[in-house]
């Protein structure tokens, strides 16, 4: 996997509106009234879930935006990431501007960004990525729960596909996604002499690495004593879909030792319940 994350991150300041590639000047600012964001988007009442009623204010009618844009390699828990997002929020109480993140389409006050910024032991990282429900590609009745924000540690998206409509299995779903994208996130680091690390196609995901993934929530996992077996999943690249984020693959976590083909509900079902009960203890 490439380890040279290149994420923009959009910083929101007086005024922001819809959809399309905004074109820079000579002098690199954007044009006043650009189309930047989709007011859906900056409007959409879980991705601006942090706003302050106050922050909220007036969101949908802000027209200037600085972008942001860090190329770092990923080391010592990705650094470079640590330190744009350390820009980000000192540009953005400067000038009194919301946050938005093009990877997750979250959009933030400074004061909740800071306070979710990565940490500089690599833990935490659901505060990171995000997790997007989307219908199956073969099935729409079912689900598929795909990582966003993994650019950001040089590796590609994750994902768990052909899922029932189940709250407590997407739930369990989402607690094992995260567990897997802190694993990667830490073997995908750059070694000292630069050069991008390969990750193996079966990755172990540990109990401790789903408490890690959500470390500084203050939401504990359900108490479990003997969850201490790791689990093996395997990465199989899928074709792209129209929702993929721009030039990123995306890696569907499967069973152990099968090829990637879709399985059927009842099984897919089966075998994530069980990688879950390993990990978070019975249901």
């Amino acid at each position: 996997m490439p380890a040279t994350p290149q994420g923009p991150r959009h910083v929101a300041t007086e005024d922001a509106a819809p959809p399309r590639r905004p074109r820079l000047d000579a002098a690199g600012r954007l044009p006043r009234f650009a189309p930047l964001l989709d007011r859906a988007i900056t409007t959409d009442p879980v991705l601006t879930r942090d706003l302050t009623p106050q922050e909220r204010i007036g969101l949908g009618e802000r027209r200037h935006a600085l972008v942001l844009r860090g190329e770092y390699r990923h080391q010592h828990h990705a650094r470079g990431l640590r330190l744009l997002q350390a820009l980000v929020t000192a540009v953005a109480e400067q000038r009194g501007a919301l946050i938005h993140d093009p990877d997750t389409a979250e959009t933030r006050g400074p004061a909740a960004f800071a306070r979710l910024r990565a940490r500089a032991d690599g833990s935490g990282i659901a505060d990171q990525i995000a997790i997007v429900p989307f219908p199956d590609a073969t099935d729409p009745a079912r689900l598929r729960l795909t990582t966003r924000g993994m650019r950001r540690y040089g590796s590609p998206e994750l994902e768990l596909d052909g899922l029932p409509r189940d709250p407590r299995l997407l739930q369990a779903g989402s607690f094992v996604l995260h567990g897997l994208a802190s694993v990667i996130a830490d073997a995908a680091q750059v070694d000292p002499s630069g050069l991008a690390v390969a990750i193996e196609p079966e990755v172990e995901v540990t109990r401790a690495a789903v408490e890690r993934a959500y470390a500084g929530r203050g939401a504990a996992l359900p108490p479990c004593a003997a969850c201490d077996e790791p689990q093996l999943l395997r990465l199989v690249p899928r074709p792209p879909l129209p929702d993929d984020p721009r030039e990123l693959p995306v890696l569907r976590a499967v069973p152990p030792g099968e090829a990637g083909e879709p399985a059927s509900s009842a099984r897919q079902a089966a075998w994530l319940q069980a990688v879950a009960a390993a990990l978070l203890g019975p249901a």
